[in-house]
């Protein structure tokens, strides 16, 4: 009985932090989303910057580093609220 419960307590504590973990491509989307619905003509400099940290972030993400490329993506979207 004792190791079916640990298991459960086991199971429920490592898928949930697997499924808000590592959103990488997520995020991604949403940096698309918000460029898209920014005026290129008022905001040009702003979505250039945001797209090159998109693509940095992308690049951390496909190398593995998956912090660092929620870091970066996070920080498009910060910018991208304008």
């Amino acid at each position: 009985m004792k190791l079916k419960t640990l298991l459960l307590i086991l199971i429920l504590g490592v898928f949930p932090s697997f499924a808000f973990s590592y959103s990488c491509p997520m995020k991604i989307g949403d940096v698309n989303q918000a460029i898209s619905e920014l005026d290129i003509t008022k905001h040009g400099a702003i979505i250039e910057a945001a797209k090159m940290l998109r693509t940095k972030g992308e690049e951390a993400h496909k190398n593995g580093d998956h912090q660092l490329s929620e870091d970066i993506l996070a920080a498009a979207l910060r910018l991208l609220d304008v």
